[in-house]
Parts: structure tokens; C-alpha cells; sequence
């Protein structure tokens, strides 16, 4: 395991580098820049221009990663395959030093840049020193700042030396900083911007390089002096773009495991890499740049050094895994994983690359350590599938936040990062480094996981019962225990997030708020739960496989939700026939597969059979690929068992291909 990227040894993390601004690329003999964003390769292959891109793919060799690809086949032809789209779903936590100094809010901006933002930089004297003000894009902990958005995460952290500077405010400095940052990713969505057409090219280093000229402006404006790190985090499709200056920090943790982690910059032991409005100050060219494959439900944390100086790497894990669904959490003791395929470390010069990182790549190479590409399956448990498995970042920032608190105020804490570092340099600390604490949480996910801000729910209807712990007492009468599955609310142990599957629909835009979740195994309890539900004017859902688009499937509000999941035996089959027998809750492919195996096929296909119960595609009368040769799905349906609203049982059970006896029930 790389020195410095330890967890189970509890290694502190730090590493001084040396660099010199300004170096070219390696290898850019010429000033030509190499491609290194996939979605421009891409487009430059599927428009032909397959010369120059190879062209540039040898002469910089593993610098460029070339899209991903898989086989088709015989020929082992390759294609491409289009990036996926994800999102963040976000939150942080800050808690100031002096908590009673400087409120966790976001301010009014004092000075703002003269002129337009497409135009010259906002440093020298083209400033105005009292422009209106603007709303603030950052928020306040203490001396560090933040922002987080759907695609971009920043965290600033003022230096802390400035203190009894006269002028100086490095609190200030780091807000207007990420305010910049903010604003200059907003200029990517802007239309009628010069850098909406560069929005996949969108590079974070460029983006802190303009916010640090407009912040210099302000602050020589204000005739003020300060100095901060700073990391800024962007996403574009499934690749994370990071650009870290100083001791601010950046994780992914990626089914329990921690799977990347950035380094400090330091000049010497607690004097990090720093912009600043001095002279000798570093530059945003001096910071680290990385780019990340990222895949759906990484956990992205971004802390400002009062959370890496107080928690070690597994002390992060520990927090991380407790809100982490249980088919998502790391088995036995977290681990960092490696692989070659997803992070390209993009450094100015070879000397710069970190021996944590260098380890799968050579002199000549642009090292590659990424994720484990193996996924875990844990046994017995469904498809990880957000929002099937809802992860609260809001929960998470939280609780780091704590922890690096009660960290940082116990003098008597044996163990700390920050401790162990002093200790290295031959200085006496114990215990935890005080500092302003800020964390901000990314959870990766779908861009159509998000919910739809255009729907609105309607008034929930008093004529229906609030659920009590009198009504989950009775259900356990009648079920199983372990069918009955129910929030502290309403007398269960169940956490919300076993209901979140049951809550939100396939893409996330509709939820309800269920504390019950019932999974009978037989008819006559449906009809026991229904029959009580109707006398006590309590408000059922019924569930499937809840594969459904239009929310048909998930509750509005709190209703009790039916789940027919355990309802999954074939009753009978008759080979000759070619009539089945089989409750609601088979899953259509599963049904598919059985009645192959004995010679006939299933009259409907579609993309959802793997989870798609049968019942639900009775009730929608789905028609998939086969209803052309087959037609309607409901020709083919012979009869129904149904339980009616009040718990009546209809058995309309019949296998008669022809019955023109009385009503045709079952199209009703």
C-alpha cells in the first residue's frame, strides 16, 4: 500500500512539494496543448479526424485516455460508448473556531469587479471600490468558505497567520474567492456568455486563476491583505475535475471503501500552498490537478483542514459507512482500492508527482490510479440502484463536522493527524489541532435522479387516519415480523433509508413519506391488511415491482405501503395448454425463464422484465416488444384472484380460454 494513503495503520497525510510555477507540460516542446477531455477526443474521433487525435494520443501517450470502449463481438470491432450524466446530490456543514465570532452565513459582497467578467480580469486598478452589491455565492465558517452546486463543489480556508495583522482579513479573502469561483462556473450556463461553448472543456484550475485575479482587485480595492488554500471540484458527465491548492482535502469513498484521497501542499510543517495578495504568494498554476471517473453513488467529501488535521482516513470511513445503506457498506475493515483506469494526475513536471501515485506509472508516463473497477455484490441483496438506496449528504457532513469538533477540543485526545506531524518535526503536541471545520458531501447520482421541481403535491386528506403504533401492533398479529417493516414513528426500528425504495419512484421525480412498508406472502393476509385498512380509513398503496414513470406505484403522503415482492410463487403450469398460474409479485423475466424452459415464451417483453412483477404489468396492461405478434397483454390474461378495497376476496381463477358466462370480470 503507498506510503501516506494508509487507513488501517491510521497514516497521517501530508507531503511537502517543490514546485516551479510556470513549467509547460511535459513533453510540450512546441506550446501545443494536449487533448485531456474525453467528451473533445471523442467528438474528434466520431468526426473523423482520427489522424490528429492519434497523432497526440502517441506523442503524449497515457496523457491522453482515450474514450471508453468494449467489444462487439467476433471481429472484437470497438465502439464507443457515451459518458454518463451525473449530478450531485449536496450539503455541508461548517462549524467556526469561535463559534460566537463569526456567524455560519452568507454575506453581503462589500466590493465588487468593475466591468464585464467576459472581458478584463477584475485585478489592478480597473476595480470599483463601492459597487453595488451583489448576492454572496459563498457562506461563511469562520475564516473558511464554500460553496456547493449540482456541478461544483469550492472550499476556501483563510490562513490563520494573518491574525493581528493590521488590514488583514483572510476570512474575507476566502470568501470572495469561492464567491469568484462560483460565479465563474455560473458563466458556463450562461447563454449569452462567451464560455457557454466551452462547457465540457470547463478546466477548474482556469476557473480558480480568474476568481483569484477578481478577488486580488477587491482586495487591493479595499486596501486589504490575505491569503487562503483553496480546492474547487467540477463535474462534467463522469468525470470529476479537481484543482487543490494547499492543505484542503478531497476523498471518494465508493461502496465503504475510500478510493482516492488528495495530498497536502506544504511548504513546511503547517505552512500550506496559499493564494494571497502578497507578492510571494503562490499561484493557482501551483495547484494539483486531477480528473476522476466517478460512478453513481461515490460519496464526495471536501473538507478544509480542521477536518483532515483531527480525522484519520478511517475515522472518516466510520462516519461515512453509518449512513450508508447496508448493501452499500464495506465488509470487515474499510480499505483504499486501486486500479489504472479511472484518475489521470496532471502535473507540470515530472519531479512533481507524488510517490503515493506513482506507483503503476513511470517516468515517461502520466500516472494512473483510480477506483477498484470490481464491484461488490453483497449476497442476498437487490441492485444498487440510487434512488433505491438513498444517501443523505446532508447526514454525513454532519456528522464528520462533529467528530473533527470534539476532536479538535480535546486536549487529551491521544491521536490526531496533526499531532502525529508535529511529533515528525520534533515539536510536543497532543491532541487535536482547534480550527474552523467545513465539510461539504457530494453523493453522485443521475441527472433524472433528481425530483421534478414542476411537480407539486396535493393537500394530504384528513378523511384518512394518521398511522399509530396501535395499527403496526395489529399488523404484527397477522404477519410475520419480518414482513412488517416500519419507522420509529410508528412503533418499528426500521431507519428511513430501508423505506427509501419503497418511497421514491424508478426516476426519483416522485416521493412520499411512507413509515409502513407491508410484504404479505398470501391472499388472506392482503385481505386481513385491506379489510383493516378500510375500517380504520387508512390510505394503501399498492406496490410491484415499482418500475412505473408516472408515480402510480409511490405514495402521495404517508400511506401504508402494500408490497407484493413476497407474493412470487407459480402456482401451477400446465405444459399442454400453456396456461399459468402465479401470484402478482413474479418478476417477469423470472416467469420468461421458467416457462422457456419448458417450450413456450412469455406474450410480453420489455426492458423492465428483471424487476417488473407480472401484476403491474397486468394493471398497466403493458405492451412491449411483442405486442405486435401477440397483441394486448390483457387478451392473453384468462382470469384473476382479487381482493377488493374492504378485503373481499374475488376468485375469478379461471383457465377457460372461452367463458361467456356472466360478466367478464376480470377486464373490469
Amino acid at each position: 500500500m503507498p506510503a501516506g494513503l494508509g487507513t488501517s495503520a491510521r497514516k497521517f497525510h501530508s507531503i511537502s512539494l517543490n514546485r516551479q510555477p510556470g513549467v509547460p507540460f511535459e513533453g510540450d516542446e512546441d506550446g501545443a496543448s494536449p487533448i485531456t477531455d474525453t467528451a473533445a477526443l471523442s467528438a474528434q474521433l466520431l468526426q473523423s479526424d482520427a489522424t490528429s487525435a492519434i497523432a497526440q494520443l502517441q506523442r503524449y501517450g497515457k496523457a491522453v485516455p482515450l474514450p471508453s470502449r468494449r467489444s462487439d463481438g467476433a471481429g472484437n470491432a470497438q465502439r464507443l460508448r457515451a459518458p454518463k450524466n451525473y449530478m450531485f446530490a449536496h450539503a455541508a456543514t461548517g462549524i467556526p473556531k469561535f463559534e460566537n465570532r463569526i456567524p455560519l452565513a452568507k454575506r453581503e459582497a462589500v466590493v465588487a469587479a468593475k466591468g464585464d467578467r467576459s472581458g478584463q480580469s477584475g485585478s489592478g486598478k480597473d476595480v470599483a471600490a463601492i459597487d453595488p452589491p451583489e448576492e454572496e455565492m459563498a457562506t461563511s465558517a469562520g475564516e473558511d468558505a464554500f460553496f456547493h452546486r449540482t456541478d461544483a463543489l469550492g472550499i476556501a480556508d483563510g490562513v490563520g497567520g494573518w491574525a493581528g495583522v493590521k488590514d488583514a482579513d483572510p476570512s474575507l479573502f476566502a470568501r470572495r474567492l469561492m464567491h469568484h469561483v462560483s460565479l465563474e462556473i455560473q458563466r458556463y450556463e450562461d447563454i449569452d456568455d462567451e464560455m457557454f461553448s466551452h462547457y465540457y472543456d470547463a478546466a477548474p484550475v482556469d476557473i480558480l486563476r480568474r476568481a483569484y485575479e477578481f478577488t486580488l482587485g477587491e482586495m487591493e480595492a479595499l486596501a486589504m491583505r490575505g491569503s487562503s488554500t483553496a480546492c474547487v471540484v467540477i463535474l462534467r458527465g463522469d468525470e470529476l475535475r479537481v484543482a487543490n491548492l494547499g492543505d484542503c482535502g478531497l476523498t471518494v469513498v465508493r461502496q465503504g471503501d475510500m478510493v482516492y484521497r488528495t495530498e497536502e501542499q506544504q511548504h513546511s510543517f503547517n505552512y500550506p500552498y496559499q493564494l494571497g495578495t502578497e507578492v510571494h504568494s503562490d499561484r493557482p498554476s501551483d495547484a494539483q490537478v486531477f480528473r476522476l471517473k466517478i460512478q453513481k453513488g461515490d460519496v464526495i467529501i471536501v473538507g478544509s483542514d480542521g477536518v483532515f488535521d483531527n480525522l484519520f482516513d478511517e475515522d472518516i470511513l466510520e462516519e461515512v459507512n453509518q449512513h450508508l445503506p447496508p448493501a452499500m457498506r464495506s465488509e470487515g475493515q474499510p480499505e483504499l482500492k486501486y486500479s489504472t483506469d479511472s484518475l489521470w494526475y496532471e502535473s507540470q513536471q515530472p519531479g512533481d508527482r507524488l510517490e503515493a501515485l506513482c506507483r503503476n506509472g513511470g517516468p515517461d508516463k502520466t500516472v494512473e490510479v483510480a477506483p477498484s473497477s470490481t464491484t461488490k455484490v453483497v449476497a442476498g441483496a437487490p441492485k444498487l440502484s440510487l434512488p433505491q438506496f438513498h444517501i443523505d449528504p446532508h447526514a454525513i457532513s454532519l456528522a464528520i463536522a462533529k467528530r473533527a469538533k470534539l476532536v479538535s477540543e480535546d486536549t487529551r485526545y491521544t491521536e490526531s493527524p496533526f499531532q502525529m506531524r508535529a511529533m515528525q518535526e520534533g515539536l510536543y503536541y497532543q491532541g487535536g489541532k482547534r480550527d474552523d471545520i467545513t465539510v461539504v458531501v457530494a453523493v453522485v447520482t443521475d441527472l433524472e435522479d433528481s425530483p421534478d421541481p414542476s411537480y407539486h403535491k396535493p393537500a394530504r386528506s384528513e378523511a384518512f387516519k394518521r398511522l399509530t403504533k396501535d395499527d403496526f401492533a395489529y399488523f404484527k398479529t397477522i404477519m410475520p415480523s419480518e414482513t412488517v417493516l416500519a419507522t420509529a414513528q410508528v412503533g418499528g426500528t426500521a431507519d428511513a433509508i430501508e423505506l427509501e425504495g419503497f418511497n421514491a419512484d424508478w426516476l426519483n421525480k416522485y416521493r412520499g413519506d411512507s413509515q409502513l412498508v407491508l410484504r404479505p406472502k398470501t391472499t388472506e393476509q392482503v385481505s386481513q391488511i385491506l379489510q383493516y385498512c378500510n375500517t380504520h380509513r387508512i390510505a394503501v398503496v399498492p406496490q410491484g415491482g415499482n418500475t412505473g414513470l408516472v408515480g402510480g406505484s409511490v405514495p402521495v403522503h404517508d400511506e401504508v405501503v402494500l408490497s407484493l415482492r413476497n407474493m412470487s410463487k407459480i402456482r401451477s403450469y400446465d405444459e399442454l395448454s400453456g396456461i399459468l398460474v402465479c401470484d402478482a409479485g413474479c418478476v417477469l423475466e423470472e416467469l420468461g425463464n421458467y416457462v422457456g424452459e419448458r417450450g413456450h415464451v412469455m406474450p410480453l417483453d420489455l426492458g423492465a422484465k428483471g424487476s417488473c412483477h407480472i401484476g403491474g404489468n397486468v394493471a398497466a396492461n403493458a405492451g412491449g416488444i411483442r405486442f405486435l405478434r401477440y397483441g394486448s397483454l390483457h387478451g392473453s390474461v384468462l382470469g384473476l384472484e382479487v381482493v377488493l378495497a374492504d378485503g373481499t376476496v374475488l376468485d375469478n381463477l379461471s383457465t377457460l380460454r372461452k367463458d361467456n358466462t356472466g360478466y367478464d370480470l376480470k377486464q373490469l
